[in-house]
């Protein structure tokens, strides 16, 4: 938002009347309604989510917020845009990534066949929204952070490969590594590496966190 400022001010147009001029309808990708969050929102939301929650509810819940817009980012793209091909496809969600604020992703290795169900992909999002936000609120830990990434990166090629896919971030400034790294493969291939986000323990803990919380709800409306 601050570089569009600086250009509309340096066109010698100052920011409220960019702001009066923006165009009155929604933005939309596809089908969906888009909108657009300050990162320390968003970071204030997994805030909250982790201290009444818990670790393993809150990963849950932003994996599935992230495995939900790739989903749906991928879906658009193919209905929007007949590419002929997996090559000229492919990079579509990086880019997104990147046009959504989200991080900008640099794919190091990309191997697709759907003759024989291939699919493996490696890369890298080494301007993670969420490890900043993590890291301002709880400095560096033992564990990867960038959940709504993993989720988001596992949805989209999903979506795109038409089999369930799986994504795992491999090193993460989160918990101290030098640089980002994640890895894609089809879910049947992780074995006993599985993501986090396919174990059933995660998915028990989520359950036991969300149970009560009706109840709860009941008794402040009461």
């Amino acid at each position: 938002m601050k570089d569009a400022e600086r250009k509309m001010e340096a066109a010698g147009n100052s920011s409220p009347a960019w702001l009066a001029n923006a165009p009155k309808q929604r933005t939309s990708f596809g089908k969906s309604h888009c909108v657009m969050f300050d990162a320390d929102a968003i970071g204030n939301l997994r805030k909250e989510l982790i201290e009444n929650l818990g670790w393993d509810a809150a990963r849950g819940i932003l994996e599935r917020v992230g495995y939900q817009s790739g989903r749906n980012d991928a879906l658009a793209l193919r209905q929007r845009y007949p590419w002929p091909s997996d090559e000229e496809r492919s990079p579509a969600g990086p880019r997104l990534d990147h046009l959504e604020g989200i991080a900008c992703v640099g794919v190091r290795r990309i191997e697709i066949n759907r003759a024989t169900g291939k699919f493996h992909m490696t890369g890298s999002w080494p301007d993670s929204y969420e490890a900043e936000q993590h890291l301002k609120l709880y400095g560096p830990g033992d564990r990867a952070v960038c959940w709504t990434l993993e989720g988001y990166t596992t949805g989209f090629a999903t979506e795109f490969f038409g089999e369930k896919i799986a994504g795992l971030e491999t090193s993460c400034r989160g918990r101290g590594d030098p640089v980002y790294g994640f890895e894609l493969r089809p879910e049947r291939e992780w074995g006993r590496r599985r993501p986090p986000a396919l174990q059933e323990p995660e998915r028990r803990a989520l359950q036991r966190a969300l149970r009560p919380l009706p109840a709860r709800h009941d008794r402040q409306r009461v």
